[in-house]
């Protein structure tokens, strides 16, 4: 990278800086773009904050911030609180996950969005089916680190685009990803009364009612009105490309589903409610096609249960989230990839029975029956525990040691392997109702191959074996490898 590398205070790893020349530089702080490894040797797109000598309530401010949304998974990742840049000398800083553009900029200015792979691109143009999709994705990442936060009493109070930063993690509108930013006007009491006094955006609060024959007391704002009325503003800014100042009370009025956030009623008053998963995150997270984390998923318990202590995304998953698993647990990446992976799967299958002269009763794996395929993806989600079997490990491919992939089993290895897939699969038959008979009948769930492996004729070790060789193959196919 070609650039300036400062130590981390307690060995947590290293920040590369790219460049010499700050980002951003106030009376307060200084932020540097650069790259933060781990001592694992995991690296992350990453931001340094140093913050100047009377900037220290600053600095402690935001440490506790990003401490506290760390655990609520709300804005960007804390990666390092401290850093050293010699042997004397310490400054306080934060190291955080470089979280991408202003929304701001992108929406008014048109500034590309960084991408983790791959060229930047700005958003597409308003009013198009991208724009519509990439609008979708953005504000519902807003709303469900609004839900986290305010199921913690925590209330953002300035959530204007400028305060929202967007990467794009995958080429599908669905794969930005958008993080909330800047909690220095952050309150914990919902009920408190506030004077407002935030001029751009006192057309939501002032200017709207006002038109209706209305008014509203600025004193009588309370955080929770202006966590919605904000969103409500960024729903219109993102979607239109147009300022909320430009809004009239019929634009907002158009943005609104049948249980709005925040409306003004009849009279020019507010309407103003908590944001509810049923009706605002369920449906907007099915809209967008994003999977779930559940035994689904991660049919694996550990890595279940590792994902939802990881994952703060309303209890789904999308690019960025699939990304951040796999820094720290590679073989999660094959699980989101389950789709594919079965199918290739499958078609090995395919193909091994078609050597032998057999017919096949199903050519592709969606024309089978659902039990069928099911039993084809349990076989593909049993491939970590077959690898962990043998003293191997999953990791991702591009972090693989030469030196350690295994490429092929050995001879020894592919047989205790097919032993293992073979036991599994009459567990799985067992479980769902098959016995054992002399002649195969699928209707009447009978095999003739429901005995021990011992027991089983060479060509149907073979099926198993197939399998089990084929395994480094498909890793690969989701980004991962198997190192000894």
């Amino acid at each position: 990278m070609g650039a300036t590398s400062i130590k981390l205070i307690g060995e947590t790893g290293s920040f590369y800086r790219a460049d010499a020349a700050p980002v951003v530089s106030s009376e307060r702080k200084v932020l540097y773009r650069g790259e933060f490894v781990d001592t694992a040797g995991v690296r992350t797109d990453a931001v340094l904050t140093t913050f100047r000598d009377v900037a220290t309530a600053s600095y402690a401010m935001e440490l506790a911030c990003l401490a506290r949304n760390g655990v609520i998974g709300v804005g960007p990742r804390l990666l390092c609180p401290y850093v050293s840049q010699g042997a004397r000398t310490r400054e306080l800083a934060l190291v955080e996950e470089y979280a991408g553009v202003s929304l701001e900029r992108a929406i008014f200015d048109g500034v590309p969005i960084d991408a983790e792979q791959g060229p930047a691109a700005p958003l597409a143009a308003p009013g198009t089916d991208m724009r519509t999709r990439e609008a979708r994705k953005i504000c519902f990442d807003v709303l469900v680190q609004l839900a986290n936060m305010h199921g913690s009493r925590v209330y953002h109070r300035d959530l204007r685009a400028a305060n929202v930063c967007v990467k794009r993690y995958g080429p599908a509108p669905e794969d930005l990803h958008a993080t909330i930013i800047d909690f220095e006007l952050s309150a914990a009491a919902a009920e408190s009364r506030i004077q407002y006094q935030n001029q751009p955006y006192t057309q939501l609060f002032l200017g709207i009612p006002a038109s209706m024959g209305a008014r509203i007391e600025p004193a009588g704002i309370t955080p929770l009105m202006i966590d919605m009325a904000y969103f409500t503003a960024l729903q219109f800014e993102v979607a239109t490309g147009r300022h909320i100042a430009t809004a009239t009370h019929d634009d907002l009025s158009r943005l609104q589903g049948a249980w709005p956030l925040f409306a003004y009623v009849a009279d020019g008053s507010l309407f103003t409610r908590h944001i509810d998963a049923e009706l605002d995150l369920v449906p907007r997270a099915e809209q967008l096609g994003l999977p779930h984390v559940d035994e689904q998923t991660f049919p694996d318990p550990e890595l279940l249960a590792f994902a939802r202590d990881t994952i703060h995304h309303g209890g789904y998953l999308d690019a960025y989230d699939r990304a951040l698993l796999a820094r720290s647990r590679p073989e999660t990446m094959m699980f989101t990839a389950m789709d594919g992976l079965t199918r290739q799967a499958y078609q090995r299958y395919v193909d091994q029975t078609r050597t032998t002269g057999a017919g096949v009763a199903f050519a592709t794996l969606e024309s089978q029956p659902e039990a069928l395929s099911d039993s084809t993806a349990a076989q593909v989600r049993d491939i970590p525990a077959k690898v962990h079997a043998i003293g191997c490990a999953v990791v991702a491919l591009d972090a693989a040691d030469p030196a350690r992939r295994v490429e092929q089993f050995a001879p020894e290895e592919i047989e205790y392997l097919a032993y293992l897939e073979h036991r599994r699969w009459c567990r799985e038959r067992r479980e769902a109702g098959w016995t054992y008979g002399l002649h195969k009948d699928v209707a009447r769930r009978i095999s003739n191959t429901l005995v021990p492996y011992d027991e089983l004729d060479e060509a149907s070790r073979e099926y198993n074996r197939a399998h089990v060789r084929d395994i480094p193959r498909l890793l690969a196919q989701a980004g991962l490898a198997i190192v000894r």
